[in-house]
């Protein structure tokens, strides 16, 4: 587990540098943002339960700053997929005990609680999310709770759903990746996406 931020200048090859902190050391967690935002979300403490949500302000640097917390209580909120707009940033399935379907929203330019945006396909963390200005999509997995009957042993995802961020809703499904996978990453250019 770690607490530290680093950042580097896209234009330039060299080493990270530090940017700041965290609210507290975490694993399992993920991050989004605008060009204007850092967001990071959930995660696992060690022995504390969590649900917080920090954000940067990108061009500066230093520590973070409180934004609110994620759905629910009690347990740690992880191992979700993240995808952003300029203006919203989306958080997909996850781990709350056990795998989830929830799909959270919060508004980036302001602060407060993620509201429920709706429920995925099926319940799934270790997701790879990505998104463009109009859609997020979310892929592959880990479903513990056995609920996607397309599922093998072991129940690796192979689904792809989608969302238009700007609206609120329950996904739909988008098509299959190649292969069933879990703990993958994801990009998006503005006209396709990847998955590995």
């Amino acid at each position: 587990m770690s607490n530290v931020i680093d950042y580097f200048t896209l234009s330039s090859a060299a080493n990270a540098s530090d940017f700041g902190d965290l609210s507290g050391a975490r694993s399992q967690h993920n991050s989004t943002g605008n060009n204007t935002r850092g967001i990071f979300g959930g995660g696992e403490y060690s022995g504390v339960n969590n649900t917080t949500i920090d954000y940067v302000n990108i061009a500066s640097t230093g520590g973070v700053t409180d934004f609110g917390d994620l759905i629910g209580s009690g347990a740690n909120y992880m191992n979700n997929g993240t995808a952003a707009s300029s203006t919203r940033a989306l958080f997909m399935g996850g781990e709350f005990g056990e795998s989830v379907n929830v799909i959270q929203y919060i508004t980036i330019a302001s602060t407060g609680d993620a509201q429920d945006f709706g429920d995925l396909t099926s319940t799934i963390q270790w997701v790879a999310s990505t998104s463009n200005a109009t859609k997020a999509v979310s892929g592959g997995g880990y479903d513990d709770r056995g609920n996607d009957s397309t599922a093998a042993s072991p129940p690796y995802g192979l689904k792809i759903d989608v969302v238009v961020i700007a609206s609120t809703g329950n996904a739909t499904d988008f098509g299959d990746l190649t292969e069933r996978g879990r703990n993958g990453t994801a990009a998006c250019g503005g006209q396709g996406g990847l998955t590995a």
